[in-house]
């Protein structure tokens, strides 16, 4: 599983979990993750790729691919995912910087007791 989450780095997809997300037009949420399962799967919707791994971890990528290095997930994962920030949702720009600098960054208001509603892929 770190060779796939090295490719994800090195394709230039962002880890998402764990992280509020904007809806467009709707209350704020929060990316769960994924229920660990036993083999990475991955979706795609309005040109947003998404992959999430056997730990949980969901990552998505909104640019161009790579598709020598994303070919190599694909081949080995199953198809059928539901895809953060692909119908206009967003992430607070720290909070993206945070992650591309730190993977396993962890967001403060992880901790809260505060209600929030939660989205699982």
């Amino acid at each position: 599983m770190e060779e796939v989450r090295k490719t994800l780095i090195q394709a230039g997809f962002l880890r998402v979990d764990g992280l509020k997300i904007y809806p467009y037009g709707s209350v704020e949420g929060e990316i769960q993750e994924r229920l660990p399962g036993d083999s990475v799967r991955w979706g795609s919707n309005n040109g947003v790729i998404a992959v999430a791994l056997p730990n949980g971890e969901v990552w998505v990528l909104l640019g161009p691919i790579d598709e020598d290095a994303f070919r190599s997930i694909r081949d080995q994962a199953k198809e059928g995912l539901w895809v953060p920030l692909s119908n206009w949702e967003s992430l607070n720009w720290r909070d993206a910087y945070m992650r591309m600098r730190n993977p396993d960054w962890i967001p403060d208001y992880i901790y809260s007791q505060g209600p929030v509603i939660r989205w699982r892929p």
